[in-house]
């Protein structure tokens, strides 16, 4: 069991480390709020997704990336050795795709300090396409996972689902 101090000196060190344990608690529950917080608070890449039939009857998934100033998604199509790339899961069930998930905005191409070679990549705002012939499908599911990075750090892979209605 826990016993009373029997001197005025025992007392004073048990409440100087009983501050210092309050202490530590307290920082320790102010940097976990504080970190969650701000892992919560870092997302500067939104998603939108449509389902768009032009005038010829062609299908098409839309997915639209819009990424806060100076962050930026990398290309489908990066070297093994770079940033994570782009890349999309779209479920077949009742859709027949055609050809793959085209980058309608153009990537820009340049050297990276941060990865050391040229990268591919979209800022402010990136447009992808998928050509698909429904077959009975009420819903298309689908999910991108990708990289952003602005110029000082990198999020590690987040994934993003969708269901778009027919």
């Amino acid at each position: 069991m826990f016993e009373l101090p029997s001197k005025e000196g025992e007392t004073s060190l048990l409440l100087v480390k009983i501050r210092q344990v309050k202490n530590i608690f307290l920082l320790l529950s102010f940097l976990i709020v504080s970190g969650s917080i701000s892992a919560q608070a870092l997302e500067p890449v939104s998603w939108e997704s449509s389902v768009v039939v032009d005038e010829n009857g062609d299908h098409r998934l839309v997915f639209e990336a819009t990424m806060d100033k100076n962050w930026v998604i990398y290309s489908q199509h990066t070297k093994p050795d770079g940033p994570i790339p782009t890349e999309f899961e779209i479920e077949t069930e009742g859709i027949e795709l055609i050809g793959e998930v085209e980058e309608l905005t153009k990537p820009k191409t340049e050297m990276s300090k941060m990865f050391e070679m040229e990268v591919s990549k979209f800022s402010n705002s990136a447009t992808f396409s998928q050509k698909f012939k429904p077959s009975g499908a009420k819903i298309i599911r689908a999910s991108v996972t990708f990289m952003t990075c602005d110029n000082l750090r990198c999020i590690p892979p987040t994934t993003v689902d969708f269901e778009v209605e027919l």
